[in-house]
């Protein structure tokens, strides 16, 4: 009940603060793995696109003790801040051809989504599926919104050929980086988000340089880059490099992690961990999966624990 009255308030105190000019509304907004995130919805006419501002934070920080019209300013000044674009134009969802080159792949978990692919075109792969967004970036912000199937049939093409344009474009808008784990993270917990330099130590015997044992996978803007382990050539090339098959951890939506597979691994280990990681760490809609993958460089496929094989699409 808090909540509610808590939604219902928020919406009023920001409908008073913009007068009758715009249009706010609550409306729940469908997410990854069937996330509905609370959103107040924001319009102005005579456009016909929201922008849409998630709450969940924001109660919170209401439990904590700020005001609502603390919380009522935030927004609004999350809202002023956060206009969309200059390149984006609502027409551009009517065409194909004035979107083709705004497509792109991003790779989800097929049974966590069931409603949604049935609404929208989808390529299967083993237990995931490569879904297609249009986007539009910002100097700071990539705005994605999925394809539907309604669009496809507007734009009178097939899911083979959004595919095939979606495809070429995510590798050349999106490019595949790996990097050392550990660089990742010293990257993350330094204060000023720069490379923090490795430790110094003193040793009586020649030190000799030791290969990372995990990789992390992703694309140069860090969204969606999941998909990047379906980029032709990438993963062939990392194993070739490793000298080895390669086991696939996935991290989240945005990455994978990749390791250099060894005789002696203990796979369920792994499994329970990416499941332990998945449910405390890694926020609900960003979860790809709760198992590992395997890399044969023989083959060229990627294999679920069941044997389970796919090539790359």
């Amino acid at each position: 009940m808090v909540y509610k009255t808590f939604l219902d308030d928020v919406c009023l105190a920001v409908a008073a603060r913009l007068g009758d000019s715009f249009s706010v509304s609550l409306q729940q907004i469908p997410k990854n793995n069937g996330v509905l995130s609370d959103s107040l919805c924001i319009q102005k006419p005579p456009s016909p696109v929201s922008a849409a501002i998630y709450l969940g934070h924001f109660f919170e920080e209401y439990r904590n003790g700020m005001p609502l019209s603390s919380i009522t300013s935030e927004i609004l000044d999350l809202y002023r801040s956060h206009s969309l674009p200059p390149a984006f134009r609502p027409e551009q969802f009517l065409s194909f051809e004035t979107c083709r080159k705004n497509l792109a792949c991003k790779l989800i978990n097929t049974s966590r989504n069931q409603t949604a692919l049935s609404s929208i075109p989808h390529i299967p792969f083993l237990d995931l599926s490569i879904v297609f967004c249009i986007f539009t970036e910002s100097e700071d912000e990539i705005f994605t919104s999925l394809v539907n199937n309604s669009q496809i049939k507007l734009w009178g093409i097939t899911e083979d050929e959004l595919f095939i344009q979606a495809k070429a474009n995510s590798m050349l808008l999106f490019p595949p980086v790996i990097r050392e784990l550990d660089e990742v993270i010293r990257e993350m917990i330094s204060p000023d988000g720069r490379k923090q330099p490795k430790e110094e130590k003193e040793a009586s015997a020649p030190i000799q340089e030791e290969k990372p044992l995990i990789y992390v996978l992703t694309n140069t803007k860090g969204v969606n880059g999941a998909y990047s382990m379906l980029y032709p050539g990438v993963l062939e090339s990392f194993a070739q490099a490793a000298g080895s098959d390669l086991v696939i951890i996935p991290s989240s939506i945005h990455e994978v992690l990749l390791i250099p597979q060894e005789s002696d691994m203990d796979y369920s280990d792994m499994d329970d961990t990416i499941r332990e990681v998945n449910q405390n760490e890694v926020p609900t809609e960003d979860h790809l999966s709760d198992h590992t993958y395997f890399y044969s460089r023989m083959s060229g496929r990627i294999f679920l624990p069941s044997g389970i094989s796919a090539k790359l699409p």
